[in-house]
């Protein structure tokens, strides 16, 4: 007799927890010189269990008339090892400048400056998948991209061109949106390989000069636009490359509301933030509480902005339908994060059956496709076998386990329903 196959689906609720996922959320700052042996064993103290990414700051003023020494490559390498056995994706970000005094520290030609860049090469090469971020082009008050004579466009060309050989494999950012534009000809879309890094976040209507004021027309590609349109231009970028940055307490933060500044922070998609600075505005979201009617009502701003940054990936719904001894899953994934996963991951189905096996079915699915705010129905074919059928995601290059907002077993399995 013919077994007629049936799927029992798990009743799906979506969980308010903080995911200690790859790449999202809050970061901190660790600043090195490069001619100094980094004092690394002090720093482990120092490490946030919770936060998966750091802001890496390295300053290679000392070498600002001289080629980079073996020292400093060698402490370089040093600090990324670190980084990487504590499990911390890399945002990097290497400056002339940390006292806002570029044309002190910045070296006199740009000759310089590219040669830098070239000999920053085989260490970059060496932890291409666990720098995931690299910020600015070296110079700038900061290393933020303004105040240097080096930010001419045909200068960015330039040092954009060095970078995409001695840094290609990561992800590069520049500060503005406008300088973006002066390195593509074409707006975002599939292929872009430089991103956008915004440490100024509601310091002013303009982001503290990042856009332009609102009288601005937006027409010149070439040119800053108003904040609305720049923010519509980021939110273009954001599906194909992340952005990161830093919030900063501007005069008229206090007008604003936890909805209005989700809805912001949404709209540029952010993957990362300083949890640290700027305190007076993160103490200003801790004072607010999110009041909508849904699973986080009572939470308070500080803690759903943290808990959105980034992806957030939940399963909603799971259904079966059978067909000549093979099970077609259908399954319902909703992106409540920010913004999207920006890395290759792998997504699979995995089998327990009554026996206590373990079945595992790779997919195809591409989770660089779960847009943020979106749902997306995806269906793969297993063998019909009882059991109890999982969902896990983990990212490819270090086979790292990404959580989803469900309730799931101590190694990330989520449970989708009971073959039988």
């Amino acid at each position: 007799m013919k077994k007629l196959w049936r799927f029992k689906s798990e009743k799906f609720c979506g969980l308010t927890n903080e995911l200690r996922n790859p790449f999202r959320g809050w970061y901190q700052i660790y600043s090195f010189c490069a001619e100094k042996e980094p004092a690394l064993l002090e720093l482990t103290s120092c490490l946030s269990d919770n936060e998966t990414c750091a802001l890496v700051i390295i300053d290679i003023a000392a070498y600002k008339d001289r080629d980079l020494d073996e020292k400093a490559i060698s402490h370089m390498r040093e600090i990324f090892g670190f980084f990487d056995e504590h499990d911390k994706d890399i945002l990097l970000r290497v400056v002339y400048d940390r006292e806002g005094k570029c044309a002190l520290h910045e070296p006199t030609l740009l000759s310089q400056v590219l040669r830098h860049i070239e000999q920053l090469e085989p260490a970059l090469q060496e932890f291409r998948n666990r720098i995931v971020f690299f910020e600015g082009m070296l110079v700038g008050n900061w290393g933020e991209m303004h105040g240097s004579r080096f930010l001419s466009q045909k200068n960015m060309l330039l040092l954009s061109d060095a970078l995409s050989k001695s840094a290609a494999g990561i992800v590069r950012a520049v500060r503005r949106p406008v300088q973006w534009r002066m390195l593509n000809t074409a707006p975002p879309g599939e292929g872009c390989e430089v991103a956008l890094f915004n440490d100024a976040i509601f310091g002013s209507d303009t982001d503290l000069g990042t856009y332009a004021p609102d009288n601005s027309d937006g027409e010149d590609w070439c040119a800053p636009w108003r904040a609305e349109s720049e923010l519509d231009f980021e939110e273009r970028l954001g599906a194909f490359v992340p952005q990161c940055g830093e919030a900063v307490y501007g005069e008229d933060c206090l007008n604003y509301t936890l909805d209005y500044t989700i809805e912001r922070l949404k709209k540029m998609q952010l993957t990362c933030l300083n949890g640290v600075y700027d305190e007076k505005i993160l103490s200003l979201w801790r004072g607010w509480t999110w009041n909508h009617p849904n699973e986080w009502r009572g939470m308070n701003g500080f803690d759903y902005i943290g808990r959105h940054l980034g992806y957030r990936f939940c399963v909603r719904n799971a259904s079966a339908r059978f067909s000549a001894g093979i099970c077609e899953v259908t399954l319902t994934v909703s992106n409540d994060g920010f913004s999207g996963f920006y890395q290759e991951a792998e997504a699979l189905l995995v089998l327990i059956d009554e026996s206590g096996d373990r079945l595992e079915y790779l997919t195809d699915w591409d989770v660089r496709e779960w847009k943020s705010g979106q749902s997306n129905s995806l269906t793969w074919k297993v063998p019909c076998r009882e059991g109890r059928l999982y969902l896990f995601l983990r990212r490819k290059w270090d086979q790292r386990t990404i959580h989803y907002a469900n309730p799931s077993t101590h190694d990330g399995l989520v449970f989708l329903g009971v073959l039988k």
